[in-house]
Formats: C-alpha cells, structure tokens, sequence
C-alpha cells in the first residue's frame, strides 16, 4: 500500500476530516520517539493506517499540531490499534490531555489467543504473517532530520503489518469465543489514571514490601520530590534517582548532610551535585521530622498508608489463608494451561489475596467470562471462607 508524509497543518487537517467521514472500523497507530534522559518522549513520528489509507505525521519539521486529531482518537466508532501500546497511549495522552478509545492492544490480544505473553512485534509478526521484520532502523535517532527512506519505509510497515496482525486476532478470538476477555486490559489502557501520576501517588507505583507505614511515610515524600523534580525539569526518573536508592534510603536511619553525601556517591545519581543535593536533603530532612508529629495530618496518612498496604498486599492472611491462597493459584494456573493462555489473563496475585480474604459469590473473579472458567472450581474456596 503507498502511504503519504504529512508535515503541515492544512495536509493534517485534510487528512482527518477524510477519516472522519468515512469512519472506517479501526485505525492502527504506532510511534517513533526518543526517551533516554527525559521524563517526556519527545515524539519524533506518528504513524497511522486505516484499511484504505496510510501515512506518517511528521511532528518535528514544522512543531506540527495534533490537535486535529483528536475527533479520530476519541471517535467510538473507530477502535484505535496498538501494540504493546502504553508508552504509545501515554505519549498522546501527555500531548493531547486524554487518551484514545477503544482501543485494542495486538500484545495482549495475542495472550488472550493463545499465541504466548508478551510476545514482541517482531515475533508476532513472524508468527502471524510469516514476515520476518528488518531491525536495520530500530536504533534511529527519530528527531534527526532529514530521515531517510529507509527509515520512513522502516516506521510505515509498522503499521501496514499492525492491521493485517489486528484483524487475524480478532477473527482468531471471535474463533475461540474470547472476543470480549481482554476489555478489561483495553479499558485501563484507555483510562486516563493509568498515565496521571500525581506526585503525593508516586510512592504507591514503587510497590515496596515494607513491614512499617513509617518507611512508607518516607518514601512517600522521597517519591514524590522526585516525581515532581523529574516532571519540572524533564529529567528521567532513574537518572535523577533510581528506585533502589529511593527504597533503601526509607528503610535507613536518618543520617547528617554529611553522611548521606557519602552514600550517595555509590549511587552515581544526579542528586551528586551540590545545588541538587541540597534541594534533595531538604525533602529527606522534611520526611523523617513529619514523623515525630503527631497531628492529624500525620494521622491521616498514616490511614491511607494502612489501607493501601492491606488492600494491595494483604498482610493480614493467616496461616489458612496463605496455605488456600497457595492452593487457588495452582488452580488458577491450572485453568489457565488447559486454555493456552498466561495465568495473568486469568487472575493476578491481588486478586486471589482479595477472595482468599474475603470470599464472595459476587468476586471479580466469579463473575463475567471468568466466572464461567472459575465458578465451579473455586467453590470449595468460596465454601472455606463460609465455614
């Protein structure tokens, strides 16, 4: 199929309206960007095809908006097509304030299908379509220009292979009756919290296995500092401050200027400099004295720290409990096998923690598509917990 370079507004323009009148079933997108040292990708190509058309948006040349295209990426009628799509998700989201939908991920509808977990584009390609994919371009600088064709032919076939991957799966799902599995894992990618991050949340994405809400008190404030310095001055978290760093450092004693510069020179972060490091030390400062409060402030974190760390670990188990939550994941996996797919389109960790502690005919995981795999042989959980 030909495909067209567009790099200004009115070609853009004109382009969207084409789409949007004809409205076809789906449009695949993929993106080229680049994102070694910054919190932001830097977007460096849009790549876009519906079953008749095909182009590459080229943002860099003129500082394009994509704003036209909006009214596609939020059009219900058009699903929008990634694979492994979330960094792809988050960037437009970061650029146009909300994020497509629907959307259908080609990595996990493969998972779903039978096909294996995570599977690469690359392999999925070959599997699909038995086209083995050139990764002479995959380490293009994709804010240089000019770009050769090569590398333009090489960001077009992302999307051409895409569509032809998309409707494979889909028929593949409608096949084995799976069609609607996966929404649940399209809906969060469509889900604006899934990319929001508040720095006052950042704390919650490092998942730390912490025995008191005092180490996650720090960490809390260490994470957020570092959220927003990384969003402010677009630097990216593990070069600023890496998570290792962040969680030894809120299960450690508090330590003098001194000291804690000394630690820091094994890390190798940014925090080295001088003007950082002191910008730093005053949150780590500020985080161990809030402990020594006792106010409602202090109180009411303490709450939310609390019922996090019982909903997302579930440390209160008991002894029966861990053994039956042992014996469900067996089973779940057994399940599992016996469709061909990952044990993680079935149910995940949390999940099973949250029905061993507390079972209920009304669970996720006893209702929709997974309580017909899971209802009969999770009874004997469902009647532990009644006993």
């Amino acid at each position: 199929m030909s495909w067209t370079l567009i790099d200004a507004a009115d070609s853009l323009q004109k382009f969207c309206q084409e789409v949007l009148e004809e409205k076809p079933s789906f449009i695949a997108i993929d993106c080229e960007f680049v994102r070694q040292t910054t919190y932001w990708p830097h977007l460096g190509l849009l790549q876009l095809a519906t079953p008749n058309h095909a182009v590459i948006i080229d943002p860099v040349i003129h500082n394009l908006s994509l704003g036209p295209l909006e009214a596609i990426l939020q059009e219900p009628s058009i699903t929008k097509v990634f694979h492994s799509g979330h960094q792809d998700i988050e960037i437009l989201y970061n650029l146009l304030g909300d994020c497509p939908r629907p959307i259908f991920d080609t990595q996990i509808a493969a998972a779903f299908a039978g096909l294996g977990e995570g599977l690469g584009y690359e392999k999925l390609v070959n599997v699909l379509l038995d086209i083995k994919v050139s990764k002479d371009e995959q380490f293009t600088d994709w804010l240089k220009r000019p770009l050769r064709q090569e590398q333009l032919d090489y960001a077009i076939h992302d999307v051409l292979y895409l569509k032809e991957i998309y409707g494979l799966l889909k028929d593949r799902l409608d096949d084995l009756g799976r069609q609607n599995w996966p929404e649940e894992f399209f809906l969060n990618l469509s889900n604006p919290k899934t990319f929001a991050i508040a720095p006052e949340k950042a704390w919650q994405r490092l998942r730390a296995p912490f025995s008191k809400w005092q180490q996650y008190s720090i960490l809390w404030d260490l994470a957020a500092w570092r959220e927003q310095y990384a969003q402010t001055h677009n630097i990216s978290r593990s070069l600023l401050a890496d998570n290792r760093l962040l969680l030894d450092l809120s299960i450690a004693p508090f330590m003098e200027q001194a000291e804690l510069k000394e630690t820091l020179k094994s890390h190798r972060q940014k925090l080295n400099t001088d003007a950082l490091f002191e910008n730093f030390y005053r949150c780590y400062e500020k985080a161990h004295q809030f402990l020594d409060q006792d106010d409602l402030t202090q109180q009411h974190r303490k709450q939310i720290i609390k019922a996090w760390t019982s909903q997302s670990f579930q440390n209160q188990l008991t002894t029966e409990q861990k053994q039956a939550f042992k014996n469900m994941r067996i089973t779940v996996q057994k399940v599992a096998d016996q469709l061909s797919i990952p044990v993680s389109c079935v149910s995940n960790r949390r999940e099973i923690e949250s029905f061993i502690s507390c079972p209920d005919a009304s669970h996720k995981l006893l209702n929709g598509w997974r309580g017909g795999l899971l209802r009969e042989v999770l009874k004997s959980f469902l009647n532990q917990g009644e006993n």
